[in-house]
């Protein structure tokens, strides 16, 4: 199984928005990459993402794919992502970022972004991220992250 991170700006998706985009974007991944894929979901406050000094519209999605994916294969994932992106949310296609990243890249994304809390705090950390991520999904029908801890 896959996953998928899409970090996107308060507002710019209603609660249902969320679920449908969602959906596509998993059939898009299962698709595209053969797989079922999980997705989370970083909301991003108000006037705390700034592309050259100015607030920023971008939608990242970052998309988890198996080592050594070969290159026409991800870049058709790649585009059927971005184009799946930006038509749900009704943005133009320079307005979606995509990432399509190896199981080992990702691995160590996530790997750098646990090691940046102490370790002793790592327990609690994992503890209240992954009571949000339950409390998310029964409240709002998908797995949310905190973007600010």
């Amino acid at each position: 199984m896959g996953t998928i991170v899409c970090t996107f700006h308060a507002g710019a998706i209603a609660r249902d928005g969320v679920r449908r985009l969602e959906a596509a974007l998993r059939r898009v991944y299962r698709d595209e990459l053969g797989q079922s894929a999980r997705v989370f979901w970083y909301e991003l406050p108000a006037g705390q993402a700034f592309t050259a000094g100015q607030p920023s519209d971008f939608t990242y999605l970052l998309v988890e794919v198996a080592d050594g994916l070969e290159n026409a294969r991800r870049e058709r994932a790649l585009h059927a992502f971005a184009n799946e992106l930006a038509t749900s949310m009704q943005v133009a296609i320079d307005r979606v970022m995509v990432t399509v990243a190896d199981h080992s890249v990702f691995a160590r994304f996530l790997g750098a972004y646990r090691e940046r809390i102490r370790p002793r705090s790592r327990p609690w950390f994992l503890a209240t991220t992954v009571l949000g991520l339950l409390r998310s999904r029964r409240r709002d029908g998908y797995l949310a992250l905190r973007t600010n801890l």
